[in-house]
Protein backbone atom coordinates (compact mmCIF):
# COMPACT_ATOMS: atom_id res chain seq x y z
CA UNK A 1 0.00 0.00 0.00
CA UNK A 2 1.02 3.62 -0.01
CA UNK A 3 1.68 3.60 3.74
CA UNK A 4 3.26 0.21 4.36
CA UNK A 5 5.84 -2.15 2.96
CA UNK A 6 5.54 -5.89 3.48
CA UNK A 7 8.73 -7.88 3.78
CA UNK A 8 8.59 -11.58 4.46
CA UNK A 9 11.26 -14.16 5.13
CA UNK A 10 11.86 -17.10 7.39
CA UNK A 11 14.49 -17.48 10.07
CA UNK A 12 15.42 -20.34 12.36
CA UNK A 13 13.68 -20.14 15.72
CA UNK A 14 16.95 -20.31 17.65
CA UNK A 15 18.16 -17.13 15.91
CA UNK A 16 14.92 -15.19 16.30
CA UNK A 17 15.77 -13.33 19.53
CA UNK A 18 19.05 -12.05 18.15
CA UNK A 19 17.31 -10.93 14.97
CA UNK A 20 14.44 -9.24 16.84
CA UNK A 21 16.91 -7.30 18.98
CA UNK A 22 18.73 -6.12 15.88
CA UNK A 23 15.48 -5.03 14.24
CA UNK A 24 14.30 -3.18 17.35
CA UNK A 25 17.64 -1.40 17.61
CA UNK A 26 17.86 -0.36 13.96
CA UNK A 27 14.15 -0.03 13.09
CA UNK A 28 12.10 0.67 16.24
CA UNK A 29 8.89 1.33 14.26
CA UNK A 30 8.69 -2.16 12.77
CA UNK A 31 5.89 -4.24 14.18
CA UNK A 32 4.15 -7.53 13.52
CA UNK A 33 5.57 -11.00 13.34
CA UNK A 34 4.38 -14.54 13.13
CA UNK A 35 5.73 -17.18 15.47
CA UNK A 36 5.36 -20.92 15.10
CA UNK A 37 4.88 -20.89 11.35
CA UNK A 38 5.38 -23.62 8.78
CA UNK A 39 6.69 -23.34 5.25
CA UNK A 40 6.20 -26.20 2.82
CA UNK A 41 7.46 -26.44 -0.73
CA UNK A 42 6.15 -28.76 -3.41
CA UNK A 43 8.84 -29.09 -6.04
CA UNK A 44 8.73 -30.53 -9.53
CA UNK A 45 9.53 -29.46 -13.07
CA UNK A 46 6.38 -28.18 -14.76
CA UNK A 47 4.39 -28.41 -11.54
CA UNK A 48 2.10 -25.54 -12.54
CA UNK A 49 1.05 -27.28 -15.74
CA UNK A 50 -0.87 -29.83 -13.66
CA UNK A 51 -3.84 -28.13 -11.94
CA UNK A 52 -4.48 -31.24 -9.85
CA UNK A 53 -1.39 -30.59 -7.73
CA UNK A 54 -2.55 -27.14 -6.60
CA UNK A 55 -6.21 -28.18 -6.38
CA UNK A 56 -5.45 -31.21 -4.19
CA UNK A 57 -3.10 -29.18 -2.02
CA UNK A 58 -5.68 -26.43 -1.48
CA UNK A 59 -8.36 -29.01 -0.70
CA UNK A 60 -6.26 -30.50 2.11
CA UNK A 61 -5.44 -27.01 3.40
CA UNK A 62 -9.13 -26.08 3.50
CA UNK A 63 -10.16 -29.38 5.11
CA UNK A 64 -7.67 -28.75 7.91
CA UNK A 65 -8.58 -25.06 8.27
CA UNK A 66 -4.99 -23.88 7.84
CA UNK A 67 -4.30 -20.15 7.55
CA UNK A 68 -2.02 -19.15 4.68
CA UNK A 69 0.33 -16.19 5.05
CA UNK A 70 1.71 -16.41 1.54
CA UNK A 71 1.58 -18.56 -1.55
CA UNK A 72 4.43 -18.45 -4.06
CA UNK A 73 3.99 -20.32 -7.34
CA UNK A 74 6.60 -20.76 -10.05
CA UNK A 75 7.17 -23.21 -12.89
CA UNK A 76 9.08 -25.57 -10.58
CA UNK A 77 7.73 -24.87 -7.09
CA UNK A 78 4.68 -24.14 -4.97
CA UNK A 79 5.77 -22.66 -1.63
CA UNK A 80 3.17 -22.05 1.08
CA UNK A 81 3.75 -20.25 4.38
CA UNK A 82 1.24 -20.98 7.16
CA UNK A 83 0.37 -18.98 10.29
CA UNK A 84 0.63 -22.10 12.44
CA UNK A 85 2.68 -25.23 12.83
CA UNK A 86 1.29 -27.80 10.41
CA UNK A 87 0.97 -31.22 11.97
CA UNK A 88 2.85 -34.21 10.64
CA UNK A 89 -0.52 -35.83 9.96
CA UNK A 90 -1.44 -33.06 7.50
CA UNK A 91 2.00 -33.18 5.89
CA UNK A 92 1.60 -36.93 5.46
CA UNK A 93 -1.82 -36.41 3.83
CA UNK A 94 -0.24 -33.97 1.39
CA UNK A 95 2.60 -36.35 0.64
CA UNK A 96 0.28 -39.29 0.01
CA UNK A 97 -2.11 -37.24 -2.15
CA UNK A 98 0.65 -35.68 -4.25
CA UNK A 99 2.62 -38.90 -4.78
CA UNK A 100 -0.31 -40.70 -6.43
Amino acid sequence: SEKTIDISFTIQKNKLNKFENLLEEKFPNIESKYMDITKISIIGNGITSNNAVLNNTMKIIEENKLDIISLDISETKIAILFKQIVSNQVLEKLHIQLMK
